[in-house]
């Protein structure tokens, strides 16, 4: 997080850009997963206990706050906002999105397919 290094006045918050995409992902090739499902699935079942916790816990945003050095109200405000999805369900709509952000911005050509293999 760099909201401590704004407040104290060493960075300058110009402007923020909220991206199509998510900022926390799991992913792993096709090999991986048929040769490690059962042991992904052990992990992604840990992840998602340990994310359900720290969403509803009392003294998340605390924690979160002495932890990233950030104010309290910066911290509840950032895990108010904060959602995981835990569902294994393909985000077929978030996906389009991406990939129509990136063609926008060049980064790929609007010929690129973006295909998922979904793990369930």
């Amino acid at each position: 997080m760099t909201q401590p290094f704004v407040d104290a006045g060493e960075f300058r918050r110009i402007g923020e850009r909220e991206v199509p995409w998510p900022a926390f992902v799991i992913s792993a090739r096709n090999d991986f997963l048929q040769m490690n499902a059962d042991a992904l699935r052990s992990a992604l079942d840990i992840v998602a206990t340990y994310c359900k916790k720290l969403k509803d816990g009392n003294e998340s945003a605390r924690l979160i706050s002495e932890a990233c050095g950030i104010a309290a109200s910066d911290a509840e405000r950032w895990l108010a906002g904060v959602h995981w999805t835990n569902d294994r369900q393909q985000p077929t709509a978030a996906l389009e999105r991406i990939r129509s952000a990136l063609i926008s911005q060049g980064a790929i050509e609007p010929t690129a397919n973006i295909d998922a293999v979904w793990f369930r």
